[in-house]
């Protein structure tokens, strides 16, 4: 009886594994290379670093290379997004921002490129003054600043009017606000990115005295308990809303 049952367990781990190794199911083979591959769109046509972007056309298969031609920086390509049809990867996060080509390579040695433009985020090297007051000027000094669309005190909605911007270089008129200091948030077609400069909303104190009224800016801001008490006192006279 016991022989009976070793040989049934015996025949059913036999038929078992060959069902495994029959039902095994094959792998569809990688797109060849093409020795004329076309490209139809990339979409999108202008993204930052990191964005994922589609590549759509005919005999795109075999694709080992992709080269971001300002710098000759090197994209990163994963055979299971490669199909004929289509390719599909990510903006380099060293790519250089600015108007390019995107190289691309098959196996056969083959290129085909396509013109891209990568979008940088604002960067702020300088500023022409730390301290502002109501109605101020700032020039900020730095790179992809010709296309800042909005700038705001960092965590709040008080909106920075922009005077006037050129790649290097913006201009902002301030506004008046109740911090004591803040950073700022400068969004343009890459995305938000942030000062690392802070910028300090200098108090005006008015004294009367007898031969007039003498208005001195100060240098260091008041704590948020001194402001409260100073605009109860004399709101009308320190400017602040």
């Amino acid at each position: 009886m016991k022989n009976y049952i070793v040989k049934i367990i015996t025949i059913g781990i036999i038929g078992m594994s060959w069902l495994a190794t029959s039902c095994t199911v094959e792998s569809e083979p990688a797109p060849s290379a093409s020795t004329s591959p076309s490209i139809e769109k990339i979409t999108p046509a202008l993204a930052a670093s990191n964005a994922v972007l589609t590549l759509t056309g005919k005999g795109l298969g075999g694709i080992q290379y992709i080269t971001f031609s300002k710098g000759n920086v090197r994209g990163v390509i994963n055979s299971t997004f490669n199909t004929d049809n289509t390719l599909i990867f990510r903006v380099p996060a060293e790519a250089i921002p600015g108007n390019q080509d995107i190289i691309f390579k098959n196996s056969l040695g083959v290129e085909v490129k396509v013109p891209f433009n990568v979008l940088g985020f604002a960067t702020i090297l300088d500023v022409s003054n730390y301290n502002f007051t109501r109605g101020s000027e700032i020039t900020l000094t730095g790179k992809n600043l010709d296309d800042v669309s909005k700038v705001v005190f960092s965590g709040t909605t008080t909106e920075v009017s922009i005077k006037s911007k050129t790649a290097t270089s913006l201009v902002l008129t301030m506004p008046s606000t109740t911090l004591s200091q803040a950073t700022l948030s400068i969004t343009n077609g890459a995305g938000t990115t942030v000062t690392t400069q802070e910028f300090v909303m200098a108090m005006i104190m008015v004294f009367r005295m007898p031969l007039g009224v003498r208005v001195v800016p100060l240098v260091k801001p008041f704590s948020k308990q001194e402001r409260h008490l100073f605009t109860k006192i004399m709101p009308q006279e320190t400017g602040i809303n």
